[in-house]
């Protein structure tokens, strides 16, 4: 039989606001639709607007926001 040894594992760490994901402000999402998006990025940010602002308001401002900056 083989003794195993266990040796605790230092967690990694994981940044809780990644500055680059489209979701975490109407600035980084209006960077990431005009980058892949291009001339459609306006179009993709009001259909949003208007599918998404009748279930919740701060979901509706942020995707008018979005128009805006696009």
């Amino acid at each position: 039989m083989q003794i195993v040894e266990h040796q605790p594992t230092r967690p990694i760490p994981v940044p809780v606001l990644f500055t680059d994901d489209p979701a975490s402000s109407p600035a980084a999402m209006a960077r990431y639709l005009r980058r892949t998006s291009g001339d459609a990025a306006f179009c993709f940010a009001r259909a949003m607007h208007e599918d998404a602002a009748w279930a919740n308001a701060d979901w509706g401002a942020y995707w008018a926001d979005v128009m805006r900056l696009v």
